[in-house]
């Protein structure tokens, strides 16, 4: 059988109270300051306030005094708060700034690797095809038994004999090694950073 766990029906209310309980202070407070006074210059002094009340009112300027410092006091704790805030936001666009260039980084390396990895792919090919072209020309039979295909055959089968598409090969092959140890320069920085 499952169970059930009876749940709290306003668990958020209690971590909303608590949460502005500093709030609710800020307010209570004064107001129970200057009740007290009131409540204190009425009934404990031995003045009639009734038959004068602007020396009743002017019997506050010590509490209006009290107040006008403490909001003083919180412009310059708001102001300090403020400026460390400003602070951190400078750090934050600081930081998201340098992750920026590191992004724009390694995607330019990237970029280099797949134009490098794609030359390399296409210079494969082109080998591949003169590779193949040559093998189709020197495994092509001609006629023996004309003077033309036996002199053919013994100039490719001497020793000086190059065919005319070897230089070709040969220079793909070196861009082809090039490219590699540009490759492998590039995984190098990588591996560094």
């Amino acid at each position: 059988m499952l169970s059930v766990k009876p749940q709290n029906k306003h668990p958020d209310s209690i971590k909303n109270i608590k949460s502005k309980s500093p709030y609710l202070a800020i307010v209570l407070i004064p107001v129970i300051i200057i009740s007290a006074y009131t409540v204190s210059m009425l009934f404990f002094t031995e003045t009639n306030w009734k038959s004068n009340p602007g020396t009743f009112g002017d019997s506050f300027g010590i509490i209006n005094a009290l107040f006008t410092g403490l909001a003083f006091s919180g412009l310059i704790v708001t102001i300090m708060l403020q400026y460390e805030a400003i602070k951190i936001q400078q750090q934050d666009f600081l930081e998201s700034r340098h992750q920026f260039a590191r992004s724009a980084d390694a995607q330019e390396r990237t970029a280099r690797l797949v134009a490098a990895s794609e030359l390399l792919k296409e210079y494969n090919e082109y080998i591949k095809i003169i590779e193949t072209e040559i093998t189709d020309d020197e495994n092509r039979k001609c006629d023996n038994t004309s003077a033309m295909g036996v002199l053919s055959q013994s100039v490719k089968e001497s020793s000086i004999y190059k065919h005319p598409k070897f230089d070709r090969l040969k220079e793909l092959k070196q861009k082809k090694h090039d490219i590699i140890e540009e490759l492998e320069e590039l995984m190098l920085k990588f591996r560094k950073n």
